[in-house]
C-alpha cells in the first residue's frame, strides 16, 4: 500500500507515445547530417513528388554524401507511398 506523505503525491504509470504532439511538433528530426536535411524537409519533398533518395536530395538543393539516410528516407517513401495507396485523393 502506498501512503502519502504530503510531500509527493503517488502517480499512475502513464505510458507516453507522445501522439498528442501530432504534425506540430516542436523538435526537428535530422534524417540526413551531412546535409542537415530534417525530416520536415523530406516530409515536404515526398509530398512534391520525390519517390527516391536521389529526388529528395536534389529537391532539396543537396546531394548524397556518406548514404547513412538512405535506409531512413526510403522507409519515409515507402511510408508515403503505403498511405497514399490507401487513401487516393487526400
Amino acid at each position: 500500500m502506498i501512503q502519502e506523505t504530503g510531500l509527493h503525491a503517488p502517480r499512475a504509470h502513464v505510458s507516453d507515445n507522445h501522439s498528442h504532439l501530432g504534425e506540430r511538433r516542436k523538435y526537428l528530426m535530422y534524417i540526413c547530417i551531412c546535409n542537415a536535411l530534417t525530416d520536415k524537409q523530406v516530409d515536404r519533398a515526398i509530398k512534391d513528388g520525390c519517390r527516391e533518395p536521389s529526388d529528395v536530395y536534389k529537391a532539396c538543393g543537396t546531394q548524397p554524401q556518406c548514404g547513412r539516410c538512405m535506409e531512413t528516407m526510403w522507409h519515409m517513401l515507402d511510408t508515403a507511398m503505403g498511405e497514399a495507396a490507401v487513401s487516393p485523393g487526400e
